[in-house]
């Protein structure tokens, strides 16, 4: 999906989360530091990443992605600088891409928690919980340690 579809994707949920907006401000929240991150124009970076969820040990180990272009180049494993196979990097999201799943946690779960970066917009902190009475079914992660790049490094 391109950035702008991922705009215009967030507007369109933003409209249903008006119509069934129940006083929170989370949603009005992703929708400014979507537009603060946009702002920065940042299309190349790399960040550490952590899945936090009842999940497998693979999906949840710290990975550093690499993004070129506004498309994920390379995983690699945090603790041992090793890359993961490209069929795992669905597993992951760009920057862009963890705005929209946001928008899509918005949209169906019942509880969404966010904490972001202060001068760059991106989520660096996020717990959902899709139905409160199910347990193991929250999904989080955590962004760290983000750094714009003018190339990004190969192994």
């Amino acid at each position: 999906m391109t950035r702008v579809h991922g705009i215009l994707a967030t507007l369109l949920l933003g409209l249903f989360a008006v119509a069934c907006d129940d006083g929170t401000t989370g949603y009005d929240d992703l929708l400014q530091n979507r537009a603060l991150w946009e702002s920065r124009n940042i299309n190349n970076y790399e960040f550490e990443f952590e899945w936090s969820c009842f999940c497998l040990v693979e999906r949840t180990m710290p990975v550093r992605i690499f993004v070129e272009n506004n498309r994920i180049t390379r995983v690699a494993s945090a603790e041992e600088n090793r890359d993961l196979e490209r069929r795992r990097y669905d597993d992951y999201r760009t920057i862009d891409g963890l705005f929209d799943f946001l928008a899509d946690a918005y949209r169906r779960a019942e509880d969404v928690r966010v904490e972001y970066h202060p001068t760059d917009g991106y989520p660096t902190s996020v717990y959902v919980d899709y139905q409160r009475i199910v347990a193991d079914e929250e999904l989080g992660f955590t962004v760290s340690d983000f750094m714009p790049v003018d190339v990004v490094r190969r192994p």
